[in-house]
C-alpha cells in the first residue's frame, strides 16, 4: 500500500423509514478500509459471530486451552501462554493486543507505542537476544513533519493568515520559497482545455480553480497535488481555490496536523520543486482584482511573496526485532526472518453503532477492506436490518470509535509471538538464527519495513529469506479469507 494521508470519516444513515443505520468508512485520500469492526477478535481458526447469543458473551465465559469458545467472550484473560503452539494462547494474545486500550495501534501515536510495550516486554520474557539498535529491542524509524508557524504568503507588504487565508502542504526539502513573483491564472483543474503551458508557468505563482461537479458545486474531490506538480514543475508555487469549500475541521485534520513519515538522510542538494499551497476566493480576487470565476487562463495578477517551513521530530511508533540464536557455529550468522506490521489505523472522534456496522459488513461487504464499494439491494437491507434488530432486540446501541485492527495485523503479530515462543521454548535450536520483526507504519505506507530494508540490524546479505504475515484471523466458515480468479468467494475452514 502506499503511503496516505490522514483519512476523513463519512456517516450514513439507513435508506428505509423508521430504521436507523449508521456506516463509517474510510475514503480517499486513505484506501477504503471497511471498518476492521471493533470486536472481530479473531485469531488462526477463531471467527465471529452474528448469533443473538453475542449478547451474553462475558469476560467470565469458560474456555479450555486449545479450545475457544464460539462465540467469542467480548473480554477475555487468559492463562500464561506455553511453548506449544495453542489456539487458546493465540487468543490470549490478541485480546491484550487488540484490545480497546490499544486505540488502534496507529503509528505516530504513543498507542503504538504501548502495543510495541507488550511485544518487547514478551520476546524479553522469552530470553530473545535484543535485534535493535543500540542493544535494545527497538528501531524508530519514524518522524512528524509539521508545517511551521514561520511559514509565510504575502502581497506588497501585506501578510495572510496561515491556516485562515491560506494552508501550505509538505512538499518536501526542496519546497522552493519566492520572493515577489507575478501570479498567473493557470485554469480550471480536471478540464485539461484550459491549462496553462508548463513553459508559461516557469517561475510564476499558478492559481488553480477547482471544476464543478454534476449539480453544479465545486467539486475539490479531483484535485490532485501530485500531478499539479507535476506538470508545473518549474513553477515557483501552485496555489489551489479551495478553503471555502473545506468541511469542517477539515484543515486542521488534514493539512495542519503533523504527517508520519519514514526518517530519511536529506540529500545536500535535494531537487526543486514548487511550493503548495490552497487558498481562499477572497484571497484570490486580491490576486487578481476580479472574481475567480471571471478569470481565464494566461491572466497575470499581483507579484507574491512566501515560503513554507517544516519541522521534523521524532514519532512515537517502533520497530521490535528479537533474535534467538542458531545452534550451528558455521550458520548461527545467517538469519531467517519471520515478521508482521505492528501497527492498525486508530481510532476516530465520531462514534457509530458498532452493531450497525458489523450487519452492514457481513451482508455487504464479507470481504471488508478486500471488498469493491457495496452496493446492497433491498433483499441486502432486509437482511441487514434483520441482523440488527435481533441484536437491538438484547441490548442498548453501542457506540464504538475504534478501528482494533484484530485480524489486520494483530493476528500476524500474534502469531509470530507465538511461533516465537515455540522456538524459544523447545531445546532443540534451529541451525540458523532466526530474527523475529514487527515493523511498524504499514498502513501509512510501508515505512517500518522500508527503513528495516534500508537499515538493517544485521548485515542484510545475512538474511537468507523472509517470511511476512499479515491478516491470518479468517478461519471460520463464515469468514471470507479472498476469492478465485473467476470471483467466487473463498471462505475459512470447517470449524
Amino acid at each position: 500500500m502506499g503511503a496516505r494521508s490522514p483519512a476523513r470519516l463519512q456517516c450514513g444513515t439507513s435508506f428505509e423509514p423508521g430504521r436507523t443505520f449508521a456506516l463509517a468508512f474510510l475514503t480517499p485520500p486513505f484506501p477504503m478500509r471497511l471498518i476492521h469492526f471493533a470486536l472481530a477478535l479473531a485469531a488462526l481458526g477463531l471467527g465471529t459471530s452474528l448469533r443473538a447469543q453475542d449478547a451474553a458473551r462475558t469476560k467470565s465465559a469458560p474456555i479450555r486451552r486449545g479450545q475457544p469458545s464460539d462465540p467469542l467472550p467480548l473480554k477475555y484473560t487468559g492463562p500464561r501462554t506455553v511453548a506449544a503452539i495453542t489456539r487458546g494462547d493465540l487468543m490470549t494474545r490478541l485480546y491484550k493486543f487488540a484490545d480497546d486500550s490499544m486505540m488502534g495501534r496507529l503509528a505516530g501515536t504513543p498507542w503504538n507505542d504501548k502495543g510495541t510495550d507488550y511485544i518487547a516486554a514478551e520476546v524479553r520474557r522469552l530470553g530473545l537476544a535484543p535485534g535493535g539498535d543500540s542493544g535494545t529491542y527497538f528501531q524508530h524509524p519514524l518522524i512528524t513533519r509539521e508545517v511551521a508557524a514561520t511559514s509565510t504568503l504575502g502581497v506588497a507588504g501585506t501578510s495572510y493568515e496561515l491556516w485562515k487565508d491560506f494552508a501550505p502542504r509538505d512538499q518536501g526539502p526542496g519546497s522552493r520559497s519566492f520572493d515577489g513573483v507575478t501570479t498567473v491564472y493557470g485554469g480550471v483543474f480536471g478540464d485539461t482545455s484550459t491549462y496553462l503551458s508548463a513553459a508559461d508557468a516557469e517561475g510564476k505563482v499558478v492559481v488553480v480553480r477547482t471544476g464543478s461537479d454534476s449539480t453544479g458545486a465545486p467539486d475539490v474531490n479531483v484535485i490532485n497535488r501530485f500531478l499539479l506538480t507535476q506538470r508545473y514543475a518549474s513553477a515557483a508555487a501552485i496555489a489551489v481555490i479551495f478553503l471555502d469549500w473545506a468541511p469542517p475541521g477539515y484543515v486542521d485534520e488534514s493539512f495542519r496536523r503533523p504527517q508520519v513519515d519514514e526518517k530519511r538522510e536529506e540529500a545536500a542538494n535535494p531537487a526543486q520543486v514548487p511550493s503548495y499551497f490552497y487558498i481562499t476566493r477572497a484571497i484570490a480576487r486580491d490576486l487578481f482584482g476580479s472574481n475567480p470565476d471571471s478569470l481565464r487562463t494566461g491572466m497575470t495578477g499581483r507579484a507574491v511573496s512566501g515560503a513554507t517551513h517544516i519541522e521534523t521530530k521524532q514519532a512515537p511508533g517502533r520497530n521490535v526485532i528479537a533474535i534467538l540464536p542458531g545452534s550451528d557455529p558455521a550458520l548461527r550468522g545467517q538469519y531467517v526472518v519471520i515478521g508482521a506490521h505492528n501497527d492498525h489505523i486508530g481510532f476516530n472522534h465520531r462514534p457509530v453503532d458498532h452493531d450497525s456496522v458489523k450487519a452492514f459488513l457481513r451482508v455487504a461487504a464479507p470481504q471488508g477492506a478486500d471488498n469493491a464499494a457495496p452496493n446492497p439491494g433491498p433483499e441486502d437491507w432486509a437482511r441487514i436490518n434483520a441482523v440488527k434488530d435481533s441484536l437491538r432486540r438484547l441490548y442498548a446501541e453501542r457506540p464504538d470509535s475504534i478501528y482494533n485492527g484484530a485480524d489486520d495485523d494483530g493476528s500476524g503479530s500474534m502469531t509470530v509471538l507465538e511461533i516465537a515462543e515455540a522456538f524459544a521454548g523447545n531445546r532443540a535450536r534451529p541451525r540458523r538464527s532466526i530474527m523475529f520483526v514487527w515493523h511498524v507504519g504499514e498502513e501509512l505506507g510501508l515505512l517500518g519495513s522500508e527503513y528495516f530494508t534500508d537499515h538493517p540490524t544485521v548485515a542484510r546479505d545475512s538474511m537468507v529469506a523472509e517470511l511476512n504475515i499479515d491478516m491470518v484471523g479468517r478461519g471460520h466458515r463464515r469468514d471470507v479469507t479472498g476469492s478465485t480468479k473467476g470471483g467466487a468467494m473463498l471462505h475459512g475452514g470447517p470449524s
